[in-house]
């Protein structure tokens, strides 16, 4: 699967022989330009292989050499199915303490974030992500995010590898505390059990992924995972309980 040129926030898809079913292939980026003499040294035999870039624009990997930037630059830059996906489980005990706890997460796994690349592209009269007020100036080149320019000569918005992400997280899901009354307090009141308890779920995710969730789990066709439109992929809320067992 390559994910293709984006058109108002979209990206198209097809299928590539030889690839993991649904990975990417994308045109790989190698910094911002921080001087035109920087572009103008970006040239086979004499040809700029970006005519439109100027400072502040990011520069294309020619991959297949041809002294221009176009699809035939694609190369595969991961999949979207993890190495492995895991769940671990566990109850531990002391005196009248307990502790459960859940956690889950993948491995290995890449992640397309279009709705970055919606909020990051610059290249349309839209609200912009908070990201773009580190935007490239003459000012301020020790940035990943280039300069600010309406009609995107550069195509510095495109489908390319800039809004590919690692996908890989480590959540603990559920965190549970509990105590139960020791029994010499529970027989004048003839209650067998009394436990107390705590829980939390979605304490916290580890992930170096900036959309909402890494956990995308989106529905329709497997060229579509891994594919972050920002449609499916809601915050997850932080649940915080409590509560008492009893046994009569």
């Amino acid at each position: 699967m390559e994910v293709g040129p984006t058109i108002k926030g979209r990206a198209s898809t097809v299928t590539q022989a030889g690839l993991p079913v649904g990975s990417f292939s994308l045109i790989n980026t190698d910094g911002i330009f921080d001087s035109q003499a920087e572009v103008d040294a970006y040239a086979v035999d004499g040809q700029l292989i970006q005519p439109t870039a100027a400072p502040g624009d990011i520069r294309f990997v020619d991959f297949n050499n041809d002294g221009q930037i176009d699809q035939s630059d694609r190369q595969y830059v991961g999949s979207p199915t993890p190495d492995f996906t895991f769940g671990f489980g566990g109850n531990v005990k002391w005196k009248n303490f307990d502790l459960n706890v859940y956690l889950q997460g993948t491995f290995g796994n890449k992640i397309y974030n279009v709705l970055r690349q919606n909020l990051e592209g610059m290249n349309s009269q839209i609200n912009y992500s908070r990201a773009t007020l580190n935007a490239w100036s003459p000012d301020n080149v020790n940035t990943n995010i280039p300069r600010p320019v309406i009609n995107d000569p550069n195509l510095n918005s495109q489908t390319s590898e800039r809004f590919l992400e690692d996908g890989s997280y480590l959540r603990i899901k559920t965190l549970q505390v509990g105590y139960t009354l020791p029994e010499t307090l529970l027989g004048p009141l003839k209650i067998q059990n009394c436990r107390f308890y705590a829980s939390v779920d979605n304490l916290f995710t580890i992930t170096d992924y900036k959309g909402y969730n890494p956990d995308l789990g989106r529905a329709g066709s497997v060229l579509n995972r891994g594919v972050d439109f920002g449609q499916v992929a809601y915050p997850l809320s932080r649940t915080i309980l409590g509560g008492i067992q009893l046994s009569f």
